[in-house]
């Protein structure tokens, strides 16, 4: 209960509402921006870009929550028309920041406000995103998210960007572990497969 305390109170009302389907398919994608495999770290996300990035997002998703007899309740984005994609942009992001999946910061060189996730949005976002994810993951991917978290953190001086690359380390390690598991198993089976032809004959 100390994670609902203060300001994470609310924290789940987002993916509660009519919306929730639209909501959690804007949060995969932005997590994806901001700490997939490709995410550019040079880049910070401002409002603008963020927008850009939610638009398509939300002009797929915006019907797939609401019935035409279900009344309205407090649900802002429920209120909204599915057509307004500008009006159902801003609302959205104003609930992820009033809620705490995420924040503004300043961003230095474009002297404009920048937007992150909180440390608890980025850990939701990031179990939403791994849902729709592969479960073989690519080492590949994982070492470059490892390098690109390392530089980001040799520019911008974050201690999360460091902790990012340590969790990125931390899964290429168990990949190659499981990779090494496999293989032995392999060798093991083919081993008694060989030993019980070789008793037949």
């Amino acid at each position: 209960l100390v994670f609902l305390e203060a300001n994470r109170r609310h924290f789940f009302r987002p993916l509660s509402g009519k919306r929730r389907e639209m909501v959690a398919s804007c949060l995969k994608s932005l997590y994806d921006r901001l700490h997939g495999p490709g995410a550019d770290y040079s880049q910070n996300l401002t409002r603008d870009g963020l927008r850009e990035l939610l638009y398509p997002v939300i002009q797929e998703t915006a019907n797939l929550e609401i019935s035409a007899g279900e009344p309205a309740s407090d649900d802002d984005l429920a209120q909204i028309h599915s057509s307004d994609l500008p009006l159902l942009a801003n609302a959205l992001i104003r609930d992820l920041v009033r809620d705490g999946w995420l924040e503004s910061f300043g961003d230095r060189a474009g002297l404009v406000a920048a937007y992150r996730f909180t440390r608890a949005g980025k850990l939701f976002a990031e179990a939403l995103w791994s849902l729709d994810r592969v479960r073989a993951r690519s080492r590949q991917r994982n070492v470059r998210g490892c390098r690109n978290a390392l530089e980001a953190a040799l520019r911008n001086v974050d201690a999360y960007d460091l902790v990012d690359a340590y969790d990125y380390a931390e899964k290429v390690i168990s990949d190659l572990s499981e990779g090494v598991e496999y293989f032995q198993e392999l060798v093991r089976r083919l081993t008694k497969a060989k030993q019980q032809a070789t008793l037949t004959w």
